[in-house]
């Protein structure tokens, strides 16, 4: 017989099953959340939980509010004349994006560390904090 395989696991520990919150599945009560984490550092579980904190208000943020600038840039260039013509032409697409979003009223709903002591933290916005954020 072979082991069921859990839905949600831990990024760092894949045959060990994780809250189903650090595979992104949605949280009742919150409006928006994002997961991040933090290796295992000598630095202690404060420096941890702020580097995985951070991670995920990184990723809320851009999730929020993303400027996307776009620049294309068409070149086309002939030589030779008559049959001998060649045309070659250069597209080129660059985007750029950019954070730029202030988060008010996020914090820290829940944290788990695995079984290799990779910390993940739940970042979110609850219906309270988002009503706030909206009235100002």
């Amino acid at each position: 017989m072979q082991a069921a395989v859990p839905d949600c696991t831990f990024p760092d520990a894949p045959t060990v099953a994780a809250p189903g919150w650090v595979c992104d599945e949605p949280i009742e009560g919150l409006v928006v959340s994002s997961v991040g984490s933090a290796a295992k550092s000598g630095a202690g579980i404060n420096f941890m939980k702020q580097q995985a904190s951070t991670a995920a208000r990184v990723q809320l943020a851009q999730a929020m509010k993303v400027q996307v600038t776009n620049m294309i840039k068409q070149f086309a260039e002939t030589t030779g004349v008559g049959d001998s013509e060649t045309v070659d032409m250069v597209n080129t697409a660059v985007t750029k994006q950019i954070t730029n979003e202030t988060l008010v009223g996020t914090r820290v709903f829940r944290s788990r560390r695995s079984p290799n002591g990779e910390l993940y933290v739940l970042v979110g916005l609850d219906v309270n904090a988002a009503s706030l954020v909206h009235e100002t």
